[in-house]
């Protein structure tokens, strides 16, 4: 259900869109010269999922839904799965700009979290909602960031923790082995049958939503005295703690820590072990996630990006944005501004490996090891049936690039598969089957594997970064214009496919 609120303009000029989106839910709140006006919605698994992009736009349609807000100057947006979903920000950063404003920061949402709990102050905020993470900043504008490892490898003291250990208190009781008679009535109450709740768990579409909202049940029965409910908020609490004192440590002891995000309003019950656990200087939270996301956005817009945070957020623009007195190009502190392009946007996704796709996470996948055989085969082979529909897309560009292969060959030129790894292995393999299949020469379709054909059995280290070795591939090749020579890489990035590819192009242009 989307709720809205609107409350009379604060009177600043620019029109801003600030964005919390969360696993629980998604709030947004735009301000400009017609009024402050809030929605709400449903959360996402996160941008790291692997249609997380889709997900973040959705979520926040939805939250946008009634509010009659249109393209705006600045849209500030802190989301669950920022970090581990480098590849995919550019991606959202450019969907946001075409439907929603001309410039646009994203973050992780510790981060909205950080600037609404205790602004621009050095300090450390761990942020407990669904998921658990902390984040620490000094003065020089170094960050460290602790803990949001997800649910199944870290999240301690999360709203997930407390849910899981309020269901095991409840199942233990139900086998006569402990546990908590309390938590066992208000797990039936909520899941009905027990037997039942295993499978309810991991068919759920998102596990670790289901389980955390088990917390509210045992904050109430915490607050009606049980023992067990009791202890289970006081180890959150310590988990908590562990994680702030683990940012503070890493920068610098005397930083003040601060307990903020929505598990934070459950009040005593996680608070007071939490300062007992951290046993220095505590804040409290002078505000919320959204209005970390407003001060961030008001900040782009006047072109003074807190140091404090800088390193944390991504500021994008569209095409000849100006923010404030100037272009939104240039936050102080050394915050990104404007999407990478040309030689440096190549470079970035050349060399920076956690920026590949290749390389994401996806979070509705982390429990995979734990689901039975049908369930993998099922993910497997729905991830694999969206590749021909993907292919079909591209089938004019596909089809230019065939038509001018087959003229090349017929006029005498051969193929060469340029890869390394798994694809090296795959053309080679390809290569060599056209001679007793088609009937072609063998010089025709020739395979340059990275660290030559010894590698298609025993792979070679490094191999794949060895830019130079794949211009000396096709120089050996002695390729020529009429030839024809296919990259392959999953990544885009290979630096041996790379770097040959530039070898024969110069040689067809010569």
């Amino acid at each position: 259900m989307v709720s809205t609120r609107t409350t009379r303009s604060d009177g600043e000029s620019p029109s801003l869109l600030a964005v919390d989106l969360g696993k629980t839910g998604a709030r947004v709140r735009a301000c400009g010269p017609e009024g402050v006006r809030e929605g709400e919605g449903p959360g996402v698994v996160g941008l790291a999922a692997a249609d997380g992009v889709r997900q973040v736009l959705a979520a926040l349609r939805g939250a946008l839904e009634g509010l009659d807000v249109g393209r705006v100057d600045v849209l500030a947006m802190g989301l669950v799965g920022y970090h581990a979903a480098s590849a995919r920000r550019e991606a959202l950063a450019e969907a946001l700009l075409t439907e929603h404003a001309d410039v646009v920061l994203l973050t992780g949402d510790v981060t909205t979290t950080y600037v609404g709990a205790i602004g621009d102050r050095p300090g450390v905020v761990v942020a407990a909602g669904t998921g658990a993470v902390a984040l620490g900043a000094d003065a020089t504008g170094r960050t460290v960031v602790r803990d949001g490892w997800g649910f199944l490898l870290g999240d301690d003291g999360s709203g997930y923790a407390v849910g899981r250990a309020g269901l095991r208190a409840a199942l233990e009781h139900r086998d006569g082995r402990g546990g908590s008679a309390a938590l066992e009535h208000a797990a039936r109450q909520r899941f009905g049958d027990l037997a039942g709740l295993p499978a309810a768990v991991h068919s759920a579409e998102h596990p670790s939503r289901l389980v955390a909202s088990f917390a509210t049940d045992v904050a109430r029965e915490a607050e009606a005295g049980d023992e067990v409910a009791v202890g289970i908020w006081a180890d959150a609490g310590a988990g908590l703690a562990r994680t702030g004192l683990a940012c503070r440590d890493a920068l610098d002891p005397a930083l003040p820590v601060c307990l903020a995000g929505g598990l934070a309003q459950v009040g005593p019950l996680l608070t007071e072990p939490f300062v007992a656990a951290v046993g220095g200087e505590v804040l409290p939270a002078a505000g919320t996630s959204l209005d970390g996301a407003e001060a961030l956005a008001r900040q782009v817009w006047s072109g003074e990006l807190s140091p404090v945070v800088a390193e944390q957020v991504g500021v994008s623009r569209a095409a000849d944005a100006v923010v404030g007195g100037g272009a939104a190009g240039s936050p102080s502190g050394g915050g990104r501004a404007g999407p990478l392009s040309g030689d440096d946007d190549r470079a970035a996704k050349g060399e920076v490996i956690g920026a590949l796709e290749t390389e994401g996470v996806r979070e509705d996948l982390l429990d995979l090891d734990e689901r039975d055989s049908a369930a993998v085969l099922t993910e497997l082979w729905e991830a694999e049936a969206t590749v021909a529909p993907a292919l079909l897309r591209v089938v004019p560009t596909v089809a230019a690039a065939v038509d001018d292969i087959a003229d090349r060959l017929r006029a005498g030129g051969r193929m060469f598969y340029l890869g390394a790894g798994t694809p090296g292995r795959l053309a080679f393999v390809d290569a060599s089957e056209l001679p007793p299949t088609y009937g072609t020469t063998p010089d025709l379709v020739r395979a340059l594997p990275a660290g030559g054909v010894e590698a298609m059995v025993q792979a070679r280290e490094g191999a794949e970064d060895d830019g130079p070795a794949g211009s000396e591939m096709v120089r050996g090749a002695d390729v020529g214009p009429d030839d024809v020579v296919v990259g392959i890489s999953a990544s885009g990035r290979t630096p041996y496919v790379l770097h040959g590819l530039a070898e024969a192009a110069s040689r067809v242009l010569r």
